[in-house]
């Protein structure tokens, strides 16, 4: 669908081209053979002409995804950022953040 769309998609047709690249991050996202450039492409797309972080959500929950597979503690910088976004900011004032990062990626280690 996204190769019928005209230059002028994202504003003349928001919402559907909202909706087609959203399907197209989570489609190469969830595909072993995935191509990540054009995953990459897509999302960056979504993340400048997406007009709030509600529209960027899912987008920005498939980021966090890619992110922990290859640097956990940016993964989790960018789910704090995320809940404070949404308005559930986490008071890590009390929290261990090495203990909890090692504890991340012991559960990672276990479900992989």
């Amino acid at each position: 669908g996204i190769a019928f769309l005209d230059d002028d998609h994202w504003n003349k047709h928001y919402d559907l081209s909202l909706q087609l690249y959203e399907a197209a991050v989570l489609s190469h996202f969830s595909s072993q053979q995935g191509n990540r450039d054009r995953l990459k492409k897509r999302m960056d797309a979504i993340f400048k002409h997406a007009e709030n972080f509600s529209d960027k959500f899912k987008t920005h929950c498939v980021w966090i995804k890619l992110l922990s597979m290859t640097d956990l503690s940016r993964a989790i910088e960018e789910s704090l950022k995320a809940l404070e976004r949404l308005g559930e900011p986490l008071n890590l004032t009390d929290i261990d953040y090495n203990m909890a990062c090692n504890e991340l990626a012991e559960l990672k280690e276990q479900f992989s």
